[in-house]
């Protein structure tokens, strides 16, 4: 399980209003609503027709983080095989520290 964070915001009072009751009306609380509204404009991956919804009204508000796809270069798969060969020959950490730390 990840590690849970929490954060505070602060917002007129009618927007706090308005999360509330569309809260409510979905049968949810407001953390899990702000969470999955949160979640909806940040995770790419996140694709069911309600988060979908939230995703649509947070794009056409200019509000959605939409990030772009990798486009750097792709390393040959030879080399980074040989790369994990290479690294793999070399003292193992456990061996250096347990060199480095002298008599007990």
């Amino acid at each position: 399980m990840q590690a849970m964070a929490q954060i505070t915001i602060r917002a007129e009072q009618e927007l706090i209003d308005r999360v509330k009751d569309a809260a409510r009306a979905g049968g949810r609380s407001m953390n899990d609503f702000v969470v999955s509204v949160l979640d909806a404009a940040t995770n790419p991956d996140t694709l069911d027709t309600e988060l979908e919804r939230v995703r649509d009204r947070l794009r056409r508000a200019g509000l959605l983080a939409e990030l772009a796809p990798y486009r750097g270069p792709i390393p040959d798969p030879r080399e980074v095989e040989e790369a994990g060969k290479r690294a793999a020959r070399g003292t193992l950490l456990s061996d250096i520290v347990s060199q480095n730390r002298g008599p007990e």
